[in-house]
């Protein structure tokens, strides 16, 4: 095996420095989207010191719609910021992500190696040569920078690394030569092989799920190279039986009633049914006619199907899908397009199904990218083969999809490392996307603050259901009208700072035509709060206007208002069940800042005594007993928390 390893080792090396060097721009790049909640603002994976409690407590970190795994992945979380000096190093997250994808290539280069050793007759290459090809050209291909550049999808990447070892653990032991599954010792340690990537690729993230959908692509690959094996099979047929009984209970007691799910999103079930199909094809065009203009982070401006033909893409796309598993299962040489097409679909049986997830995102497409990439390779070879031109043409042709991939990757990942230039590059490729124009005025708020109000109303307008565009316009005009007043000194002060936000706005309204603005943008708030689903974004935003009220900042107005916000966001019924604590702990703040202290203090210890276990909620009500100077239950309260948690509290005081 070491030997066999050896042998490979050029092609590895040759795979691994082409991925640094095409992802290296983008290591330096900004916090993006989950990152906050699960990263930087996520207090239990503040490790400073290597106790086997601290560690626990990181382990078990996970955010409450993530609370029955991705405990290893929020370990590895802890360890970065540990090992970083306990600090929040982008560069050092991302690296470690860097690293889980060059492993994974090499995974992916060993699995290919082995199968087209075992299944290519007489090829116009080398297998090693074209498992070389087809993994520069994955791993380097510009729709993985959404996974290996976003610090919090080292979820997916450490699943992935999960299942791409049971794959070649499989692989392995499939096409050994002394395979024999009469070999008991062969068969068990095989066995346990495939239960502790499934065990570890869980705690990662819950697709490893997915490793018998991926067995089975590769096992049509190459089963008639094979000799029959009834007692293989059966063993094959138990473990896939085994593991879909476990997550069908597993989705049974985590995600119960799944139209309920969908709640807090503003599309239904049947409706992220029917764009599926048509998002599929899209992530098809991604990886094989790829355009930097394509790739973006936010697909949140993706048009949703509402119906077979509205858009008349949904009936094609479907019909389309049909048409290709008849083909495969048609063909006589239908083992590799077969064993491609499940490996794609199959990799989108949890993203892309009924859960109620969001319509679309690229790192969807992390391992089910292979078999598209697989197809065109071989298929090339094949031409080649049948075809033959002048060598040099030929390897040519053969690594043009290296040669294109490649540099948009390196790009794309320049365009990632700059805050600046990923907004840019993120509204030029989705102009229409709330999300890239929130994240385009959240970036020029303090800069340029009548283009950032620009950005937040196009943001509004293309999702008139979101609270987060209009409070940001919101906040912006209301720090301007609280210092409308202010005196030439100040603004001298503030515009040294570069935080002037008051001239060009002064030019636009007056000061009675800013207060008929702020009254029409809390009514809209209202309306959204009142009228649509609570997202995430919006609890952000709900966050920070509560903050924003205790603290008495310019950018919004007292305690009354943001109160009222929260108490419908409380009567909104399209939530997630784990918002409501947190708009209590909301809601306690501020009636303890309008004086109504003990509905404060009741609402909060109502809180814990329906979530008695979850030590953050006791956080949250010490650190309102500390606001109200009421040390001895301060105290008491603290003594229930767990000393590390309480060490990280006193930190972040």
């Amino acid at each position: 095996m070491a030997y066999k390893l050896l042998s490979h080792l050029k092609s590895i090396l040759s795979i691994t420095l082409l991925t640094a060097i095409v992802f290296w721009p983008g290591l330096k790049g900004p916090w993006l989207l989950d990152d906050e909640p699960n990263i930087f603002k996520n207090q239990q994976i503040l490790l400073n010191d290597l106790t086997p409690t601290q560690l626990k407590i990181a382990t078990t970190a996970p955010l409450a719609s993530y609370s029955h795994s991705r405990g290893l992945a929020y370990l590895s979380f802890a360890l970065n910021y540990y090992f970083s000096d306990q600090h929040f190093s982008r560069f050092n997250f991302k690296l470690t992500n860097l690293i889980f994808h060059c492993v994974n290539a090499t995974l992916v280069y060993l699995i290919l190696a082995n199968i087209l050793s075992a299944t290519l007759k007489n090829p116009t290459y080398k297998p090693k040569t074209l498992a070389l090809i087809i993994t520069a050209c994955w791993a380097c291909h510009p729709l993985q920078v959404s996974t290996v550049l976003y610090a919090v999808q080292r979820m997916t990447l450490g699943s992935a690394t999960a299942i791409l070892i049971g794959c070649l653990a499989f692989v392995r032991f499939r096409t050994s030569a002394n395979y024999s599954t009469t070999q008991i010792r062969q068969t068990k340690l095989f066995s346990l092989t495939l239960a502790l990537c499934l065990f570890i690729g869980f705690h990662f993230k819950e697709n490893v799920v997915l490793l018998p959908v991926f067995l089975l692509a590769l096992e049509l690959s190459i089963r008639k190279h094979q000799l029959p094996n009834p007692n293989f099979d059966r063993l094959i047929l138990i473990f896939i039986s085994s593991v879909a009984l476990i997550s069908l209970i597993y989705v049974a007691l985590t995600v119960g009633d799944i139209r309920s799910g969908y709640i807090h999103r503003n599309f239904t079930l049947e409706e992220r049914l029917l764009t599926q199909p048509r998002v599929l094809f899209w992530y098809i065009k991604l990886i094989l006619l790829p355009q930097l203009t394509d790739f973006t982070l936010f697909l949140d401006s993706y048009k949703i199907s509402t119906s077979l033909t509205q858009p008349i893409s949904t009936i094609v796309s479907m019909a389309a899908w049909l048409t290709l598993l008849i083909t495969a299962a048609l063909l006589k040489t239908r083992g590799l397009f077969i064993a491609c097409l499940i490996w794609f679909l199959g990799g989108h049986l949890i993203e892309s199904s009924f859960l109620p997830l969001e319509i679309a995102f690229e790192h969807r497409n992390y391992l089910p990218s292979i078999a598209p990439v697989v197809l065109l390779i071989i298929s090339v070879q094949f031409i080649l083969a049948k075809h033959p031109v002048r060598a040099p043409i030929n390897h040519l042709l053969l690594t043009f999809p290296v040669l294109v991939v490649a540099p948009l990757c390196f790009i794309l990942s320049s365009y990632w490392g700059n805050k600046l230039m990923f907004i840019t590059q993120q509204i030029d490729s989705q102009p229409y996307s709330a999300r890239a124009n929130e994240t385009a005025g959240l970036f020029h708020a303090t800069r340029q603050p009548m283009r950032a109000i620009k950005y937040f109303r196009t943001a509004s307008q293309h999702n008139p259901t979101e609270f987060l565009p209009v409070y940001s316009e919101y906040s912006i005009l209301m720090t301007v009208y609280n210092l409308y007043d202010a005196s030439e000194r100040a603004e001298s002060k503030n515009a040294n700072n570069n935080t002037d936000i008051t001239e060009k706005i002064r030019e636009t309204w007056s000061k009675p035509a800013l207060a008929l603005e702020l009254t029409r943008l809390e009514n809209e708030i209202t309306a959204r709060i009142e009228n649509h689903a609570i997202s995430a974004e919006t609890m952000v935003s709900l966050e920070k206007a509560t903050y924003c009220a205790l603290a008495q900042l310019h950018a919004c107005r007292g305690a009354d208002t943001i109160l009222t916000w929260v108490d419908l966001a409380l009567a909104n019924e399209r939530r997630l069940a784990h918002f409501t604590p947190l708009l209590r702990f909301h809601k306690a703040r501020l009636l303890s800042a309008t004086g109504e202290v003990e509905s404060a203090l009741e609402l909060m210890e109502k809180t814990i005594r329906e979530h008695p276990s979850n030590q953050y909620y006791k956080i949250k009500l010490a650190e309102l007993y500390e606001a109200l100077e009421m040390e001895d239950e301060f105290d008491k309260l603290l003594q229930q928390i767990p000393p590390e948690m309480f060490e990280k509290y006193q930190q972040n005081l």
